[in-house]
């Protein structure tokens, strides 16, 4: 990054008389922070009080998509109405979601379902219902639409058998989904069916080996199960793909 950017910064002085020569420099300087604060505040390895800070440059300098990522580190910090009045400051810049179910509204729904966890999380149950039942008027899919209702239900530890059932059939329409099999994993693991939920974790990890979450819970899993070493491995292992994933678990009542 540094190397392009000192190159640029070489022709633009060979290029321009004195005064358009500062002015590219300080163009190319901004452009290069906004990016690198961009990427910093994208950066899982990051822990989320340092992240926060490069998600707010990024914001100063144009990056209002970042606003997601802030409000969601935010609800990790259990910021909760920090993170609320983030996607506001977001969704004011969008417009209003359609009427027609059947006019996708994509850039909406990661933001409806960070808001809806939020919901969940403030005990807002309600609420969270709602944004998960918006989302299913938004053309997703019928099998992501009922993970949504899963997973809302999972959070808030609400309606577990009905969020049990959601989960269940959204994988008869879509067997193997590794976010699914994930949000069905927390159902019965705030049931207390641990080996199911041990089942299920294993599946998601199967499908997806980055996902730091799924194996940061299959760890605690492990843990209740007494299986120690397996535990601590995956813990050990989820930490150092996700900086965040222990605090942001423990959130949603996972924890060792």
């Amino acid at each position: 990054m540094r190397i392009a950017v000192l190159a640029l910064m070489a022709i633009a002085a060979s290029t321009v008389p004195a005064m358009a020569q500062s002015q590219a420099v300080k163009s190319l300087a901004r452009g290069a922070n906004h990016s690198m604060d961009a990427q910093a505040c994208a950066d899982a390895r990051r822990t989320p009080e340092e992240r926060t800070g490069f998600c707010r440059s990024a914001i100063k300098s144009g990056h209002f998509d970042m606003y997601l990522d802030l409000a969601r580190l935010q609800r990790i910090q259990g910021q909760y109405d920090a993170a609320l009045a983030s996607l506001a400051t977001l969704t004011a810049r969008m417009p209003e979601i359609p009427d027609h179910p059947w006019v996708q509204s994509d850039d909406w729904v990661p933001i409806l379902v960070e808001r809806s966890i939020i919901y969940a999380l403030m005990g807002r149950f309600d609420d969270a219902v709602k944004d998960a039942d918006t989302i299913g008027r938004i053309n997703v899919g019928e099998a992501e639409n009922l993970n949504e209702q899963c997973f809302i239900r999972a959070v808030a530890g609400k309606e577990l058998e009905q969020g049990l059932d959601d989960c269940n059939r959204s994988l008869e329409r879509k067997p193997r989904v590794a976010v699914t099999l994930d949000s069905r994993g927390l159902i019965r693991f705030k049931l207390g069916r641990f080996q199911e939920a041990l089942a299920d974790y294993d599946a998601a990890v199967g499908r997806d080996s980055r996902f730091a979450s799924s194996r940061f819970a299959r760890g605690v899993v492990k843990l209740k199960l007494g299986d120690v070493a397996g535990g601590n491995t995956d813990i050990a292992d989820a930490e150092g793909r996700d900086a965040a994933v222990a605090q942001e678990l423990a959130g949603l009542g996972i924890a060792p």
